[in-house]
């Protein structure tokens, strides 16, 4: 049974924000929020009442007053990001505000429904740098609506299920900010070097290697592999998603190839960005936006060094060690010459241990969310295709 639908354009006032002008110190600084992408969220129901920003009255009546319980909806940029206003605010033009007739549709329903039109609005959207779903067009996008008593209830069932995967990711989280607890705990601050422990450069203790250069057009497909590049490393993870592939011969695979204890770590955007190989030996080789750090002094091991990069990117630690463009680099002359405090082994390998059993942990914990998650995609899709709820439909 499909619920009938309707344009939001037919249930809701659409409203475009609107950034007052910055030549006009009076605009800023006052009590009403001005909210922008980084405010809301492609995975939880934000109910936004803060901002980085806010404007004082007189900036709140130049722009657009978006009232409470508007959804929230990013249309230019980070599209599909969603919140729900939870008191008056003012957001900037790349939020639509969909301000729902209360009398059709509950607006925690709306919100849910609006959550869902990412796909939809990245396809709507041009190939432009910048991807733009006009208002028009947002307007236009249809949403199921059945009777406002069956709306509460969607509602009430996808808070329930909401609320136990975001409680699942929220343990995912803390798990991994004990790991930087710990080392804290242990190893004090590695920069300042506070427990006098001997000092020495990492290249003193690990061989570093920066992977292949990409030449596309040395990249004929004969000896083609996947690889990774700086995308795929996260910080303590590493993402296979979405690898790409080029030519590695006999010579390079044996250059290129990763061990178990590896480090990878990003030579450009985020510089210091850390993660390490623990997946035996794969055809899968690195290029050149990382540097394969690899321990050469048995007084040091990868989780504790993956944990001192974290502490020097995390505290700004980089900056006399990278060479700066237009985008800053993390070179591997200047990484070999990063100072690293190297604690008693015997610390280092108690930090090790529990680093790897927080990882079998959250291992655990991330293939129960991801089920979570798959229970919770489907719940939506069957709550607005009608499944869920079958009585009193409109």
């Amino acid at each position: 049974m499909s619920y009938e639908l309707v344009a939001l354009k037919d249930v809701a006032r659409i409203v475009t924000g609107k950034t007052p002008s910055k030549k006009n110190p009076s605009y800023y600084g006052g009590d009403v929020p001005f909210v922008t992408p980084a405010e809301l969220s492609f995975n939880e129901v934000k109910i936004v009442k803060e901002a980085n920003t806010f404007l004082t009255e007189e900036g709140a009546k130049v722009s657009n007053i978006i009232p409470k319980n508007a959804v929230l909806v990013c249309c230019i940029g980070s599209l599909g990001k969603v919140g729900i206003a939870g008191k008056e605010l003012v957001t900037n033009q790349q939020i639509n505000s969909v301000i729902f007739d209360e009398n059709k549709v509950y607006p925690k329903f709306g919100f849910y429904v609006c959550s869902r039109l990412r796909k939809e609005l990245e396809s709507k959207a041009p190939s432009t740098t910048v991807s733009i779903v006009n208002k028009t067009h947002f307007s236009n996008m249809e949403i199921p609506l059945p009777s406002l008593e069956v709306q509460k209830r969607i509602a009430e069932i996808l808070d329930k299920a909401l609320r136990i995967k975001n409680l699942r990711e929220m343990a995912v989280s803390k798990l991994k900010v004990l790991k930087e607890s710990y080392f804290q705990h242990l190893f004090g601050n590695p920069m300042q070097n506070q427990k006098e422990w001997e000092e020495v450069l990492f290249g003193d203790i690990c061989d570093t290697k920066l992977g292949k250069m990409l030449d596309k057009k040395q990249n004929k497909g004969i000896d083609s592999f996947p690889y990774l590049a700086n995308r795929n490393i996260k910080w303590d993870f590493i993402d296979f998603d979405d690898l790409a592939q080029m030519d590695f011969d006999e010579d390079e695979q044996e250059k290129f190839r990763l061990v178990d204890g590896d480090i990878l770590i990003c030579e450009g955007g985020e510089i210091g960005r850390a993660a390490i190989w623990k997946f035996g030996d794969k055809d899968i080789f690195y290029q050149k936006a990382l540097h394969r750090a690899r321990i050469i002094d048995d007084r040091a091991t990868p989780e504790y060094l993956l944990y001192v990069l974290k502490f020097y990117s995390k505290h700004d630690g980089f900056k006399d060690f990278s060479t700066h463009s237009t985008i800053s680099h993390l070179t591997g002359k200047k990484l070999k010459l990063l100072p690293v405090p190297l604690p008693e082994i015997s610390v280092q390998r108690k930090f090790s241990k529990i680093c790897n059993r927080i990882d079998s942990v959250i291992t655990i914990y991330e293939k129960s969310n991801s089920r979570i998650d798959e229970n919770y995609q489907s719940l939506l899709h069957r709550a607005f295709k009608g499944e869920l709820i079958k009585n009193k439909v409109r």
